[in-house]
């Protein structure tokens, strides 16, 4: 079988030798003529590089709000990247409808996802891991042009994962400053209506002032009582009329008064129960008949105040951490490699388009000289049976 084809090719060895030369010498010239084709590729990684970053964390552990906002990660870029909007700005910016030669936005889109290369670097695993670095890569045939290419697109990654990650702080921003701007007009609603109360009935601690007016009360009582004991005895022994009975039944007049000031009516219980107590000073503390409801309604509005002084506490940090996350929004990337200037194609690889052409030479020649054996062998009658059939086809042709 090797001998006959060994003799088919030394039987036609001109020819098999100029096809092979040939093709040979075409795929050389087109490997020689074909342009060349430079690559310039960069690398980076997405790093948390907010100054508040820690600050950040620090006050949501205290306080289990969310900051900052969310942010664009690794596996978003490289959509980013690969997007339509993405695509055309590049077009656009480069002018490549005038270096591509075509005028068909969606061809000239294709044309440019051929000639970008987007390449995720993960982390070593089984199964789905997170994206360690990205490389972006261009191919043009213009050295300065595919260089100039991957840093427009770093350029533009950059801002529009500043301009989403800013805009996604300022929503969670504006949430904070609306409530924000609530507690203070809450805050200063309960600590005026407090401080209103407080003017009103003079509270400012209701068990330290009950507490008082409860002593005084028990001193007047106990006053009364042995006021009562120096009358009976007075009136055992002088007349109801005397002078010194007038003024112990005055005394006691006073007392009494004095006493239901303090059990229903406002009086000054800071005062010694032996003085006397006027109007003018009815008006600071209540009697111990309405302590309870009066009690009840400054513990409230005292909580109410406290309440709206706790959320501003943990408000406000909030709110002035997330304002400075607005001004320091960045899309946290970082280059390991800068882009570089290729200094030698990458395309095309010539000594594999002569490879290929030698061997397709090879294939064309000796199809060549066993069909030129097959015409030799029919004619000289060796295979009648298949030459009648290639004569009948050919006359088939020929009629068509």
């Amino acid at each position: 079988m090797f001998i006959d084809i060994f003799i088919v090719i030394a039987r036609y060895r001109g020819r098999f030798l100029g096809i092979l030369t040939v093709i040979t010498l075409i795929s050389l010239g087109i490997a020689l003529l074909w342009p060349k084709t430079y690559m310039s590729t960069a690398k980076y990684v997405q790093y948390d590089s907010s100054v508040s970053g820690s600050l950040g964390g620090l006050i949501s552990s205290f306080t289990n709000l969310p900051s900052g906002g969310e942010k664009v990660n690794t596996e978003q870029s490289t959509i980013i990247l690969r997007s339509r909007t993405m695509l055309d700005t590049v077009i656009e910016e480069f002018d490549l409808a005038s270096v591509y030669e075509k005028e068909i936005q969606e061809e000239l889109r294709l044309k440019l996802e051929e000639n970008t290369i987007i390449e995720e670097i993960r982390e070593a695993g089984i199964g789905f891991n997170p994206i360690v670095s990205v490389s972006v890569s261009v191919l043009d045939r213009d050295p300065q042009r595919a260089k100039e290419m991957v840093e427009f697109y770093l350029e533009e990654l950059d801002d529009r994962m500043v301009e989403i990650n800013q805009r996604n702080a300022q929503r969670i921003l504006t949430a904070y400053e609306a409530r924000y701007q609530q507690n203070l007009t809450d805050l200063e609603t309960a600590t005026q209506e407090l401080v209103d109360f407080q003017k009103t009935y003079g509270i400012l601690e209701p068990q330290t002032q009950t507490a008082a007016l409860i002593g005084n009360a028990a001193q007047v009582k106990a006053q009364m009582t042995a006021l009562d004991v120096e009358i009976g005895v007075a009136q055992s022994l002088l007349s109801a009329s005397s002078g010194e009975v007038t003024e112990l039944l005055e005394r006691k007049r006073q007392l009494e008064k004095t006493y239901n000031s303090l059990i229903v009516d406002p009086v000054n219980a800071t005062r010694s129960p032996d003085e006397v107590f006027t109007d003018a000073t009815l008006d600071v503390f209540p009697a111990l008949e309405d302590m309870p409801t009066l009690a009840a309604e400054y513990l409230r509005l005292f909580r109410e105040a406290t309440v709206q002084q706790e959320i501003y506490k943990v408000l406000l940090p909030q709110y002035e951490q997330q304002k400075m996350m607005v001004m320091e929004s960045n899309s946290g990337l970082e280059l390991i490699d800068q882009p570089n200037l290729p200094t030698y194609k990458e395309k095309p690889k010539r000594a594999f388009i002569v490879i290929a052409g030698f061997f397709f030479g090879l294939f064309a020649a000796f199809f060549s000289v066993s069909f030129a054996d097959f015409i030799r062998k029919g004619k000289q009658g060796e295979q009648s049976e298949a030459y009648q059939k290639y004569q009948e086809l050919m006359s088939v042709f020929q009629k068509s």
